[in-house]
C-alpha cells in the first residue's frame, strides 16, 4: 500500500513538473494623437504586460498596476517615487471610463482585415459617448497573435469584475488582442453652471469650431514570455500618497488611448 501511494505521489509530482509555468504577454504600442488643446501631433510609446490576473501599463512618466486577485490598482510616478492605491474595480465615472477604455462597447464586426506587426486581425467598429465627446472607433483584434489566449482570459475576468460591481459595461470585448485602434472624438456641448446666456453661446461656438481629436494606436511588438512577479508590485522605496482631488493635474488626467490603454491594450 505504501509503495502504491509513493508511486502515485511520484507520478503526480512528475506531471506537475511537466506543466509549464503560465506565460504572460508583453505588448508594445505606438500612439499618435492630434487635435488636443496642447497641440500636436503628440507621440508616445506604451507597454502593456499581462500575466495571469495581473496587468502593468507603462508609459514614459507613469505606470499602472492592476491586480484582479487582490482587487487593487496602483498608479506609480517613478520620477517622484510615489504611488496612489485604489480599489479595483473603481466606482462612479472612473468605472465607466475604464470599462470603455478596455473596449466594453457595442462592437460590430466588419468585413475588413489587416496585418499588424506580422499578424492578421479583424476590424470591429463602435460608437459611444463619453464625458469628453462623441467617440467613433475601429479596432483590429487578432486571435492568432502571441499571448492572445492569456490576454483574453485576463480581459474576461477584468470585465466580470465591473459587472459584479454594478458598473455595467455597454458591451463585450471582442476575442483576441487589439493590434490597432483608430479613434475620433468630437466635442460635446458643455453646460457650465453660472455662465450667462451670451457666455454659454460663445462656449458652444468655440466647442463646435474645435477640430475632432484623433488617436491612432498600433502594436509594434508583441512577445509571449514569463514576466517577473516584481513587475506587478510597487517598488521598494516608493511613498504612498492620497488620491488627488478632481481637477488636480496628474492622476489619470486623460484617456490613455487603449485605449488605455488600454486600457488596457487600448
Amino acid at each position: 500500500m505504501k509503495q502504491a501511494i509513493a508511486i502515485v505521489a511520484g507520478v503526480a509530482m512528475t506531471m506537475a513538473a511537466a506543466i509549464p509555468a503560465l506565460a504572460g504577454v508583453v505588448i508594445t504600442q505606438q500612439e499618435s494623437r492630434q487635435g488636443t488643446p496642447q497641440g500636436g501631433p503628440q507621440q508616445r510609446v506604451q507597454t502593456i504586460s499581462v500575466q495571469g490576473k495581473k496587468e502593468r501599463i507603462e508609459g514614459s512618466d507613469h505606470a499602472i498596476i492592476i491586480d484582479l486577485d487582490d482587487g487593487q490598482m496602483f498608479y506609480l510616478e517613478p520620477t517622484q517615487k510615489t504611488y496612489v492605491q485604489l480599489p479595483f474595480p473603481p466606482t462612479g465615472p472612473m468605472a465607466q471610463m475604464m470599462a470603455r477604455a478596455a473596449g466594453a462597447m457595442n462592437f460590430k464586426k466588419e468585413s475588413t482585415t489587416r496585418k499588424i506587426a506580422g499578424y492578421e486581425c479583424k476590424d470591429y467598429s463602435a460608437t459611444t459617448t463619453s464625458m469628453g465627446g462623441d467617440v467613433s472607433m475601429v479596432d483590429c483584434y487578432s486571435t492568432t497573435a502571441p499571448g492572445s489566449k492569456e490576454y483574453n482570459a485576463f480581459m474576461k475576468i477584468y470585465m466580470d469584475k465591473f459587472k459584479s460591481s454594478g458598473a455595467q459595461p455597454t458591451g463585450d470585448v471582442p476575442e483576441g488582442i487589439p493590434l490597432a485602434s483608430d479613434a475620433t472624438m468630437k466635442m460635446n456641448k458643455i453646460n457650465i453652471p453660472g455662465l450667462s446666456a451670451d457666455q454659454q453661446a460663445k462656449l458652444q461656438q468655440m466647442m463646435a469650431n474645435r477640430k475632432p481629436i484623433t488617436t491612432q494606436t498600433v502594436v509594434t511588438k508583441i512577445v509571449e514570455q514569463k514576466i517577473s512577479a516584481d513587475q506587478f508590485k510597487v517598488p521598494a522605496g516608493y511613498t504612498k500618497r492620497e488620491l488627488p482631488k478632481p481637477g488636480d493635474h496628474g492622476m489619470m488626467g486623460g484617456p490613455k488611448g487603449a485605449p488605455a490603454a488600454a486600457p488596457s491594450a487600448h
